[in-house]
């Protein structure tokens, strides 16, 4: 599910606008469509150096190295929004690239006990939508899901700073409403589409199931 949720964040920072950033003004040319003016960083973002900070009670010195780190993210990814020559499967591709290397250093930066809880935040990232990628969308399409997910990461965030949540409390809640915003995506698309989305929903988690199962195998038995 953490492989997905980097899918999820790459797929909207590459072809909406990045997950959970503050609304940004756009224009009409003079033909009519909008134009996107340049994003803000996604404030709203859970590996965003605030968001961490807060969960992962970071020290002033991680801090700083993770605004530093989270810096050089928005600076790359900005670059390669702005390539033109690349296609959109080119740019997603190097996005995913870009946020992994940042989750990999964020992790340089953690101690045994803060990492624990930041791979509880990756798992709580919601799936499924890399499985968008692969599908033809019109504007309009991609609008009503941008829509969509722009609506439930408000309430994502809520939940996420709501503390008198327990984290067991604000992870089923994370989930409920993950799950509710799938199914609403769903039925935003086309039937061919919601066919061809189930089926990369099914092929996503027999690959999850799969590696739950090679990673037990590899836990060794602990002592009683």
């Amino acid at each position: 599910m953490k492989r997905l949720g980097l899918l999820l964040t790459t797929l909207l920072m590459a072809t909406l606008a990045p997950m959970g950033a503050q609304e940004t003004p756009v224009e009409k040319d003079s033909k009519g469509p909008t134009v996107q003016v340049q994003p803000t960083p996604a404030r709203g973002d859970v590996l965003a150096p605030a968001n961490l900070a807060s969960r992962l009670n970071l020290t002033e010195e991680q801090r700083a190295r993770i605004e530093g780190l989270w810096k050089q993210y928005n600076d790359r990814s900005e670059q390669v929004r702005r390539d033109t020559s690349l296609t959109s499967e080119q740019r997603i591709t190097r996005l995913r690239q870009a946020r992994e290397e940042y989750v990999r250093l964020i992790r340089s930066v953690l101690n045994e006990e803060q990492l624990k809880k930041f791979e509880a935040l990756l798992e709580e990232q919601a799936p499924a939508l890399g499985s968008l990628a692969n599908m033809r969308l019109t504007p309009e399409q991609m609008e009503k899901i941008r829509e969509i997910v722009q609506r439930y990461n408000k309430i994502r965030q809520q939940i996420t700073q709501d503390n008198s949540l327990t984290p067991d409390q604000r992870s089923r809640r994370l989930q409920e409403v993950n799950q509710q915003m799938m199914q609403e995506i769903r039925n935003a698309l086309p039937k061919n589409l919601q066919e061809q989305w189930d089926k990369a929903m099914k092929r996503d988690q027999k690959q999850q199931d799969e590696k739950k199962k090679e990673e037990k195998k590899e836990t060794p038995p602990q002592n009683p």
